[in-house]
């Protein structure tokens, strides 16, 4: 007969969540609230002033929503400084303008094959 576990038995910080009712939230719902794509959410749960994580097991975690809320709200009060908007490139037309050129070698191509 297997004998579960109630989370607060597993994790005295567990027991502090419960007991506060502060909700926790997944990754998903990290990415659904900053608007991110999978990679840049876990680039923003791994930086260092991001709330730490509650292991839950191995490979389960969860945030309080309360912390991460607290986070989002000091990005908008204070956006991280040094992201500089990228030019767009602007060419040159007219004489001054360089020719193209393809560079490379060329390779034939390959005859599809028939179908039966």
């Amino acid at each position: 007969m297997a004998v579960t576990a109630t989370p607060a038995q597993l994790d005295p910080q567990l027991t502090r969540i419960v007991e506060d009712g502060d909700e926790l939230i997944t990754m998903t719902e990290i990415r659904a609230k900053f608007k991110l794509g999978r990679t840049a959410g876990y680039e923003l749960v791994r930086r260092p002033d991001f709330p730490a994580r509650i292991v839950i097991s191995p490979r389960c975690h969860r945030w309080l929503r309360g912390e991460v809320d607290a986070f989002s709200e000091t990005l908008r009060e204070h956006p991280v400084p040094g992201q500089i908007p990228a030019r767009p490139r602007v060419q040159p037309s007219g004489l001054m303008a360089p020719q193209r050129r393809l560079t490379g070698q060329q390779h034939p191509v390959r005859a599809r094959k028939e179908s039966r």
